[in-house]
């Protein structure tokens, strides 16, 4: 897949108006947070953002944490800038992968 390719479907998935859940945004805030310093709070936008573009990534191929190219290409599918939108995204992604995990043993 080109980089035209995934640039005109992210443009779609960002079209869609129901965006990514809220339940799921909320509770991956919650724990972005509880691992910061109070005074590096992170906001719900920004974790919003990660949290489209990880399920933008995971529809478009495979999602894997321990892969730098996959945490790449969350941060530059997210629009995010800053010193530690890398180390942000990775954080989003793993939790994003528990979560479903911890919901997946208990149904």
């Amino acid at each position: 897949m080109t980089e035209e390719e995934l640039n005109a479907r992210f443009a779609a998935l960002a079209d869609d108006a129901s965006g990514p859940d809220p339940a799921l945004v909320g509770a991956v805030t919650l724990e972005v947070n509880r691992c910061q310093p109070w005074w590096r709070r992170v906001g719900t936008e920004r974790v919003a953002s990660l949290v489209g573009a990880v399920q933008f990534v995971r529809a478009t191929g495979s999602l894997n944490p321990a892969d730098p190219a996959a945490i790449a290409a969350v941060v530059k599918a997210s629009g995010l800038r800053g010193r530690r939108v890398h180390q942000l995204a990775w954080k989003v992604t793993t939790t994003i992968l528990a979560i479903e995990e911890w919901e997946s043993r208990v149904r």
